[in-house]
This record gives C-alpha cells, structure tokens and sequence, in this order.
C-alpha cells in the first residue's frame, strides 16, 4: 500500500545517512527502487518520500551519474510542479544540493530537463529557498536561464524573499537578483520598478 511505502521509504532514508547502511542498501537494490518511486503510478506523497531518501544517498557523490540520468531528471523535474507540497519541497531539495556538489555538469543536465527552469520560477512564486537556490546556481552556469529569469517577472517573489526571517532564503534571492541586475538595462529596470532599492539596501545593514 502507499503508507506501507511511504514508512518503507523514510526508514531507508533514515539508514542511508551513514555510509555503511547506505552501501548495505545499494547492495540490496535500494537506491533503483528509490529512482523508480520517483514515478507514478506512486503517489505523490511516495514519490516525495523517494525524494527524500534519495537526497540521503546523495551523501555519496559517485551516486550522481545514475540519478543525472535524462528520466531521473525528469521525474524530479516534473515533482517540483507537484500539487502536494512536502513532494515538491523534497524534489527541491535533491536540486538543489546536486547543482551544488555537482557544479557545471549538472547544471547542464539540469537545463537539458524540459520544464525546469518553468518549474523552478513557479517554486520562486512560492518563496521556496531550494527552488530559488538551484536556479542561482543554474543562472551563474548559463546566459540563457539568466535571460529567462528575467523574462519571467520573478523579481518581486525575489525582493519577498529577502524579508524572510531565514539567511539561506536572503542569501540566494541576493544572488539571483545580482544576476539579474548584471544583465544591464533590462535587468536593472526590473530590479528599480519592482522596489529592487530599499530591500538591498536593508539586506547590507542586517
């Protein structure tokens, strides 16, 4: 049943934090199940739960080639857009710490995904810091997310984000903004018209 898999999931989860377990779980099949429960038919409550599990395994960095398969990326992808929230938080989450242990490629891989960047600016629309944390890493790796930031008209969700009572949320609105800033005319009107000044202002005092 979807709760017996769900239970099942979070306690591999919870194994695959310490090295051995986690290579106990590789050994037994663990980390292929994950990747398929990332899929319906699972529901959306599961394949967040094989979100989370899988962002415990990614404590072991030579995991990475099997997850930045086309098909993986793709379900995550597809999981940030998730109507059950814990789901999208968690497929987030896995983002945004591959874009940041596995720089340049996975950026690549990540851009390659159809719908991400979308995806990504909707979870900004939500203030969710991983949301936001992965497409700073994606825009300081590619011009062309960079351009279609800007086009999506997020800087407003941006700005809110540097009130959040949460330095991560700060720190990584700060940087997109700076990217969207550094895009010229363009991206510095967007920033002065959507009442960029006083927030950054603040943000240098706290």
């Amino acid at each position: 049943t979807p709760a017996c898999q769900a239970y099942a999931l979070t306690a591999i989860r919870f194994l695959a934090h310490i090295n051995e377990d986690r290579r106990l779980l590789e050994r037994a099949g663990a980390l292929e199940l994950i990747l398929e429960m990332l899929a319906p038919p699972a529901t959306e409550h599961v394949q967040g739960c094989a979100a989370r599990a899988l962002y415990s395994f990614l404590g072991d960095k030579g995991k990475y080639a099997r997850v930045l398969r086309p098909a993986v990326m793709g379900d995550l992808v597809r999981l940030c857009a998730a109507h059950n929230k814990e789901a999208k938080q968690a497929a987030a989450a896995v983002l945004h710490r591959m874009v940041h242990d596995g720089g340049h490629s996975t950026c690549t891989a990540l851009e390659g995904t159809p719908d991400a960047v979308r995806n990504l600016v909707d979870m900004i629309h939500e203030l969710s810091v991983d949301g936001c944390a992965t497409l700073a890493y994606m825009a300081s790796n590619s011009e062309a997310v960079r351009q279609t930031v800007l086009d999506s008209d997020c800087t407003v969700s941006l700005l809110a984000m540097l009130d959040k009572n949460d330095v991560h949320s700060r720190l990584h609105a700060a940087r997109l903004l700076r990217k969207i800033a550094s895009m010229g005319e363009p991206g510095q009107t967007q920033v002065l018209e959507s009442g960029g000044v006083d927030p950054l202002v603040r943000l240098t005092i706290v």
